[in-house]
């Protein structure tokens, strides 16, 4: 009984390390599509982009952190993003606007 015990144990040690080793390698997969992502924004909105963060998860599903100068660069950017290859959708709830709009401003 005791070797089985030990071979029950050294079974969950190897699958956990193949879970982590698949957990990894998604990772980073998901971290190279993100870096894809802010070099396009970079490529096509240049330093309006530079504040503008993205992360990507398992489905492939970016998320818009961070600040942009308008509304229209808000939209610009997902659709940039949402062109990457394995990006999924693109969500921008998270990116906040640095100007006021024209009805905010003092006159």
């Amino acid at each position: 009984m005791k070797a089985s015990s030990y071979a029950a144990a050294i079974a969950l040690a190897l699958a956990a390390l193949g879970m982590s080793a698949g957990y990894a390698a998604e990772s980073q997969r998901n971290g190279d599509i993100a870096v894809a992502a802010k070099q396009a924004l970079t490529a096509e909105m240049g330093d309006r982009a530079k504040d503008i963060k993205v992360t990507v998860d398992k489905r492939g599903y970016a998320t818009l952190s961070g600040w942009a100068q308008g509304p229209k660069d808000v939209s610009k950017a997902r659709l940039i993003v949402r062109k990457v290859p394995g990006v999924n959708k693109a969500f921008s709830s998270r990116v906040r606007m640095l100007n006021a709009t024209d009805e905010h401003q003092d006159k």
